[in-house]
């Protein structure tokens, strides 16, 4: 929670300031005037509670309401789907937000596969986009040719100066905190709003040698590292076929112990008959 603000109902900051001090960073409004710009300071709604405080959350914003995160407090709720146990590995979860990896074909076996992009062999030129976590269905992974520069940047409040009733227009998302960039994981840099970052290809590809061949080498390591196209045997529900548990060598052991048995016609007659299958005995 470190570096965000958080806000709660005036009389909930006065019971937490009641209990200890290390509850003064909580942040509330001061009287009801203050209520109508709310949607101006929050970028997430927790509730604790059930249905009726989801509503009576959403009640207080005027303008836009934010994503709700409402823990399930009470005894039934259809609007809490997420359950107090374990909250804070949910709110973690969540608050890391939507984000977005640019990565060369060599690096889509890497986050990118992690957040839901696609193998590429490192021999096709391009760059993969995937988002992270997206809020939209919309906003899917895509591969770009390498020759294109990609610009992200990251937007503002997006609220028009002077809205137009006729106008059709979606507004863009807000965003009133920055946004953060790393480059293989180091060298991370803050971004506020409006900072664009400019993304291309690097004129110096990296020359790596192949053990192999490109293809070889790339199918074997997601074969043996991700277990690529593997799975378990699947065992069957009914008797197996006559001789399907022998091999012919063991099959022709197994007739001769039979006929040596005091067994069952029936049984004899699958014998022979998986006997005869593997050409073990002549009839």
């Amino acid at each position: 929670m470190r570096k965000k603000k958080i806000y709660v109902e005036p009389r909930v900051q006065k019971e937490l300031l009641d209990k200890t001090s290390s509850f003064e960073f909580v942040k509330t409004w001061q009287d009801d005037r203050e209520i109508p710009y709310l949607h101006k300071k929050v970028d997430l709604l927790v509730t604790l509670g059930g249905d009726g405080t989801v509503l009576w959350a959403a009640s207080l914003f005027q303008g836009p309401v934010p994503p709700v995160v409402s823990f399930n407090m009470g005894s039934l709720g259809f609007m809490t789907p997420f359950s107090r146990d374990g909250y804070k590995k949910q709110l973690e979860s969540i608050l890391r937000g939507d984000g977005l990896i640019l990565s060369t074909t060599s690096g889509s076996t890497a986050y990118s596969l992690a957040a839901g992009g696609s193998m590429v062999h490192p021999q096709v030129p391009g760059i993969a986009l995937t988002p992270i976590c997206p809020h939209s269905l919309s906003f899917r992974p895509l591969i770009l040719p390498d020759h294109v520069a990609i610009g992200v940047e990251v937007s503002d409040t997006g609220t028009p100066k002077s809205p137009s009733p006729q106008s059709l227009s979606p507004r863009t998302p807000s965003r009133r905190s920055s946004a953060w960039v790393s480059f293989d994981g180091k060298n991370r840099e803050e971004l506020k709003a409006r900072n664009k970052l400019i993304c291309s290809m690097a004129p110096w590809p990296v020359p790596t040698v192949c053990l192999n061949d490109s293809t070889r080498d790339f199918l074997c390591s997601i074969l043996e590292g991700l277990n690529w196209n593997q799975r378990k045997t699947q065992s069957s529900d009914g008797p197996p076929p006559p001789g399907a548990l022998f091999s012919p060598p063991l099959l022709s052991k197994a007739v001769v112990t039979l006929l040596t048995q005091e067994l069952s016609p029936e049984v004899k007659r699958s014998a022979f008959t998986a006997a005869k299958m593997f050409k073990i005995v002549k009839w």
